[in-house]
């Protein structure tokens, strides 16, 4: 796959996808996700126990007097354990990876496809129902295309 995306720093430009891709860079930062949400819990933990409010550990850290409470109730009732994640986030994807590989093979066939056509071909082959937007973001995010005037464009 070659990635042209271009990204200004200063006055040269970078190719930050010169040696990995869009997919490498999302799966490195779903990696590090668990991993800070314990740390943000573990650091709002050690400003209570140095004496900070509740109000003033919200405030330093952007969040809300109730999750810091939470955290603290978690922590009280369960220990460290209490403030690790019990879940990855977000809702589990409709398709695969597997799925979407298909997908991209399935697409690659067509000499042109619109993100209509390409919405009926997720209906029939996955059984799955998007939305026009979820369809489009599952194209050019996930899949790397471009989309201009509901044509897909390839890569």
């Amino acid at each position: 796959m070659v990635c042209i995306l271009l990204y200004m720093v200063g006055k040269t430009k970078i190719d930050i996808f010169r040696n990995m891709s869009k997919s490498e860079l999302k799966e490195a930062i779903h990696e590090y996700v668990i991993p800070h949400r314990i740390y943000e819990r573990l650091y709002a933990m050690s400003l209570l126990a140095e004496g900070y409010s509740y109000d003033m550990v919200a405030h330093k850290m952007g969040k809300s007097y109730q999750t810091i409470h939470r955290w603290a109730k978690l922590c009280e009732s369960e220990g460290i354990n209490g403030l690790k994640p019990n879940y990855e986030g977000g809702r589990p994807e409709k398709l695969s990876k597997e799925d979407l590989q298909k997908l991209d093979n399935m697409i690659q066939e067509y000499d042109e496809i619109t993100t209509d056509q390409v919405h009926d071909l997720i209906l029939k082959e996955f059984n799955v129902e998007y939305s026009m937007k979820q369809v489009w973001v599952i194209l050019t995010q996930k899949l790397n295309y471009k989309c201009k005037n509901k044509m897909v464009i390839s890569k």
